[in-house]
């Protein structure tokens, strides 16, 4: 429904100091203050409007019901004077309803016993106002100065003291009570950077492209197989004009080995990882050797045939 942050403080007066258990009491509040606004039940449920350190919980109005949250802490420990309870205290001051205890806020001390434990209520409103930060500045000024110009040196910046808390507090509480809603904050609008990213093709470009690819990868491998041709078709012819010529002297025996036709190469399966255009190339390298394994054939026929001749 609603959420408040302690980055939004600055917006009403606190600069410095949003981890401490003061800020996390105005954290609260804000929270407090800008649910019941949003619910249009800020007018009739004001909450503690001076904060005191006392435990309070408020009372069911004439028209409407307190609104009633619950406290998730988590995973987080519950230990005494956390700032969970601190910005649960806030809550509490602002106006809603949530079920607890005192037990945990700070300030509260154990006695002998049961009954003797209770919250002492000028310390808790030391915490809520930041005085325990006031007396850890005083302190530092006295003893170790030049740890205090590093530790609270935005501090120094604005000439906030540790006499300055309270009243500075205080004005942080009336300015969230006074305005509550969430703005939106202002940032610069991101720099534009320059793309070098390549301009994505269409379906057809990329088509084209790709016949353009393969147009010239078979021209290639045509021109390759001319050449390839061009070459065994001299060897076939001067290798079967000399069988030709050798084979004359037993026509009948040269007759026959000539109607024999060159073995034919056992026909290999396709492999499919192997392109078109390679498959022309191995495809022409096969029949040359081939053609050149015929001829040698045919030469030593030649041979034997002029051998019984004679």
């Amino acid at each position: 429904m609603c959420a408040a942050y302690a980055h939004e403080l600055p917006r009403y007066g606190l600069e410095v100091g949003l981890t401490n258990y003061a800020a996390a009491y105005c954290t609260g509040l804000l929270l407090a203050r800008r649910v019941l606004k949003k619910l249009e039940m800020d007018a009739e449920y004001e909450g503690n409007v001076e904060a005191t350190g006392e435990d309070y919980s408020v009372e069911p109005g004439e028209s409407r019901r307190p609104f009633r949250a619950l406290l998730d802490v988590g995973l987080l420990r519950t230990t005494t004077g956390n700032r969970i309870f601190g910005a649960l205290k806030g809550a509490l001051d602002g106006g809603l309803d949530i079920p607890h205890s005192d037990k945990r806020f700070a300030g509260f001390q154990k006695g002998e016993g049961k009954k003797d434990a209770a919250l002492d209520p000028e310390i808790h409103r030391k915490y809520i106002f930041g005085g325990h930060v006031g007396t850890y500045m005083r302190t530092l000024m006295e003893d170790e100065p030049e740890k205090f110009q590093t530790h609270f040196s935005e501090y120094a910046k604005r000439n906030i003291d540790a006499d300055g808390l309270e009243a500075l507090y205080k004005k942080v509480h009336a300015a969230i009570r006074a305005d509550p809603t969430a703005k939106k904050t202002e940032k610069a609008a991101p720099k534009a950077h320059k793309r070098y990213n390549l301009k994505k093709l269409t379906y057809d470009e990329r088509k084209n492209k790709l016949i353009e690819r393969l147009n010239a990868l078979n021209s290639a491998a045509g021109a390759d197989d001319d050449d390839d041709e061009d070459e065994d078709d001299e060897i076939l012819v001067g290798g079967f004009t000399g069988a030709i010529l050798s084979l004359n002297v037993g026509n009948q025996t040269a007759n026959a080995a000539q109607r024999r036709p060159p073995p034919k190469p056992p026909a290999e399966k396709k492999d499919p990882n192997v392109s078109g255009v390679t498959a022309k190339v191995l495809a022409s390298m096969k029949r040359k050797e081939a053609m050149k394994e015929a001829v040698a054939k045919l030469r030593e026929r030649g041979k034997k045939i002029e051998g019984v001749s004679e």
